[in-house]
């Protein structure tokens, strides 16, 4: 039997939080691509400009977190 202490737990759970906040980032930033492609198809440069620069956010906040 594995006991844990309080202090490790801890740690496990703050890394487990860590991990849902990138994923909810990585999925942001997938949708951003998936709508890249409609901007290439559809030639809408502003938007793709615009998702361009909301990705490099979203990478940043990736490295932040």
């Amino acid at each position: 039997m594995i006991v844990m202490t309080e202090s490790a737990a801890a740690i496990i759970d703050s890394l487990i939080q860590l991990n849902h906040k990138k994923l909810s980032l990585l999925d942001s930033l997938h949708e951003l691509t998936r709508l890249q492609e409609v901007d290439l198809s559809s030639n809408s440069l502003n938007s793709l400009l615009d998702h361009i620069h909301q990705k490099q956010d979203i990478m940043q906040n990736i490295d932040a977190v």
